[in-house]
Parts: C-alpha cells; sequence; structure tokens
C-alpha cells in the first residue's frame, strides 16, 4: 500500500505565508512614506526661512504677548521654498505654543540676493477668528475670511480696527 506524501510546511501553509508576505510590504511601503515625510518636514525646519521666521517669532511683542514664552515650535511644518538662481519664494505654515494659547503662523517670504525677506508674516491663535498682522507695528487685524489656509497664503488682507 502506498503511504500518503506529506506535504512541506509551504504546501500546507501557503495562505498564511502569502498574507504574511503582503502585510510585510504594507508594513515597508508604510514605512518608507513616513521617512519621507519625516526628511521634507526636516528639510522645512532647517531652512534659512524657517529659522529666521522662528526668530523673528520669538522676537516678535505681539506673539510674545498672546502665546507667551516659552514659544515652541511644532513639528508639522507644511508650505514650500522654492530658489531659481539668485532668487526664491517661500510660503510656511507653522504651528507654534507656548503658555497662554496654540498659534499657526503664516509666513510668505521672497529671496533677493542671498537673503530672506518676509513679505507677510500673520499669527492666528487657536480658536480665534482673527489673524493678526505681525509686519504691521501694531499688530493689526485681519479679517477671518482673509486667513490663509494650509499652504495657502494670503494675498490680500484686509485691515480691521484693534479693540
Amino acid at each position: 500500500m502506498n503511504a500518503p506524501v506529506k506535504q512541506g510546511w509551504f504546501a500546507r501553509h501557503w495562505p498564511w505565508a502569502l498574507a504574511s508576505g503582503c502585510l510585510v510590504m504594507v508594513v515597508l511601503l508604510v514605512g518608507a512614506m513616513l521617512a519621507l515625510g519625516a526628511f521634507a518636514f526636516s528639510l522645512l525646519r532647517s531652512s534659512d526661512v524657517y529659522q529666521q521666521a522662528l526668530a523673528f517669532a520669538r522676537g516678535n511683542p505681539v506673539v510674545i504677548e498672546r502665546v507667551g514664552i516659552p514659544l515652541q515650535p511644532g513639528w508639522l511644518v507644511t508650505g514650500s521654498i522654492r530658489h531659481d538662481g539668485s532668487g526664491g519664494h517661500a510660503e510656511l505654515v507653522m504651528p507654534l505654543s507656548g503658555p497662554h494659547a496654540d498659534a499657526k503662523l503664516f509666513v510668505e517670504a521672497e529671496l533677493q540676493a542671498g537673503r530672506w525677506e518676509f513679505r507677510h508674516v500673520w499669527l492666528t491663535l487657536a480658536g480665534d477668528s482673527v489673524s493678526l498682522d505681525l509686519l504691521s507695528t501694531a499688530g493689526t487685524a485681519i479679517e477671518a475670511e482673509s486667513i490663509p489656509g494650509d499652504g495657502e497664503l494670503l494675498e490680500e488682507a484686509t485691515p480691521l480696527e484693534r479693540e
């Protein structure tokens, strides 16, 4: 009489091996995407314009009054930085936190002759419908409809009277 042929492990468990292989591929893909995202955020955070904007915010009396000291930058910086020859353009949205409030700093800057010059800098406090123009001497407020969204910076601000 012929003895039944014993199958190997893979022949008996191929569905589990296939599922495990797919799971490993998905985990590797997600890990690669997270690593790429972390690398992109670290590039934004290490840029000259980001460092200058953060120094500007830390020394601005309106930011100090509204957000407080110590001012801590958030991790999730969004926006873009473009260089072309000696010029360039940057739009950044930087989360900030302090003892008084959390906020977002919206920055638009131009690179001219190797130096970043701020065109617009706004501060929006969490839960507030008013954005403060930090380049004006008084921290002029602008309408809620004019507050830039993540990645979309304000083209034109409409000043409001401050209280």
